[in-house]
């Protein structure tokens, strides 16, 4: 299971629609940031968005926008933060949970907000 976050009202757009097995990915200038359950929890607790970490979906509303965003490069500061192990007794236990994609995410969810500040819309997650 997992979590993802984009604009609202997000306009999507077919990848190679002539082909069978064709992808619907945001339109250009939107984003889409999807984390595993886990680490959506992880990533609420650590922003202060306890009441989210417990329902896994949810709308955040303009007013809402900055704080977060402010909290996002907080945490994007910090070293080692939502990082776990890969690893152990080599058996995979939390994938994507690396620094580097530990990164990726806290990026793509500050392009989400900075985004959603600019359009003066919300950001919703599911």
């Amino acid at each position: 299971m997992s979590v993802t976050f984009v604009l609202k009202d997000t306009p999507y757009v077919r990848v190679n629609p002539e082909a069978e097995n064709w992808d619907l990915v945001p339109a250009e200038g939107f984003y889409e940031l999807n984390v595993a359950n886990a680490t959506f929890v992880d990533l609420m607790m650590q922003l202060g968005r306890v009441k989210d970490a417990k329902r896994y979906y949810g709308e955040w509303l303009r007013e809402e926008l900055l704080p977060i965003l402010l909290s996002v490069r907080k945490a994007k500061n910090i070293e080692g933060v939502l990082v776990t192990d890969d690893v152990v007794d080599g058996n995979i236990v939390h994938c994507g949970r690396s620094q580097k994609n530990v990164n990726f995410v806290l990026s793509q969810l500050e392009k989400i907000l900075t985004s959603a500040i600019e359009k003066s819309t919300s950001v919703v997650f599911a």
